[in-house]
């Protein structure tokens, strides 16, 4: 099968996985819903094993070696190089006023901006508006299912796991570039990576080598942060009472 099949197919074969995910997944009472937890709980050791052996050290260097200037053009470029599959993501949302700044920030920065190391856009008021696939089937209304783990990815739901498979499988940018940028351009998105290691290292270190119970701090952290990115801003006391219910 053909890389360019499988990005064709992977779009309608994951959003109904999301929808029998969350139809199935619906926790019970006020609790959090994580029936893999046992399997989960492995994940994370794994995870906070690769993060002591190469993230936490990549952010470190990255820290040490790298400017704020240095750190402004790598997440200017990085963002930029993100922003089409925002557009689409919008556009499926029927947010078409965001996904019409989304692409005129994109035309701006890709052309002034030369190619998205500077960010002209801001300046016009343009500021990012980021969105994902998983944030496009919540707003169709696709319950977020249960609590994952995911190796060397970390916290995430049914809902979004698919979310995260869907915006790889079709990145808009992976056709627009030729061939010869991609090897470029997957070393700044792992440069990133590390850098965003280092601007949150403090948090991360807290959540992961600091806490009785890292994986429960994990889970509370990510959900509670999850939801209220895709409530808007939007925390109702309900939810602060009780952070781990779910639509």
């Amino acid at each position: 099968m053909s890389k360019h099949l499988f990005r064709r197919m992977a779009v309608p074969f994951f959003a109904l996985c999301a929808l029998q995910l969350s139809a199935c997944a619906k926790p019970t009472g006020d609790a959090y819903h994580d029936p893999a937890e046992k399997f989960n709980r492995k994940t994370h050791e794994l995870n906070k094993k690769l993060d002591k052996a190469l993230l936490r050290p990549a952010g470190n260097a990255y820290g040490a070696l790298i400017g704020p200037v240095d750190d402004e053009i790598i997440n200017n470029f990085a963002s930029n190089m993100s922003e089409p599959s925002t557009i689409v993501n919008q556009i499926l949302q029927g947010r078409l006023l965001r996904a019409t700044k989304s692409t005129i920030r994109f035309a701006v920065n890709s052309t002034i901006g030369i190619g998205g190391i500077t960010n002209p856009s801001a300046d016009f008021g343009m500021e990012r508006d980021e969105s994902d696939f998983g944030e496009t089937l919540h707003v169709w209304g696709v319950g977020e299912g249960a609590y994952v783990e995911l190796p060397f990815y970390g916290g995430s739901t049914a809902r979004d796991t698919v979310g995260i498979i869907v915006d790889f499988a079709t990145d808009p940018m992976d056709h627009i570039l030729p061939s010869k940028y991609k090897p470029h351009t997957t070393a700044v998105k792992l440069i990133e990576l590390a850098g965003d290691r280092d601007e949150y290292g403090d948090v991360i270190d807290g959540v992961l080598y600091e806490t009785e119970d890292s994986y429960a701090s994990q889970r509370l952290y990510y959900l509670q942060n999850r939801r209220f990115q895709l409530s808007g801003g939007e925390i109702s006391d309900a939810d602060l009472e009780n952070p781990y219910d779910v639509e």
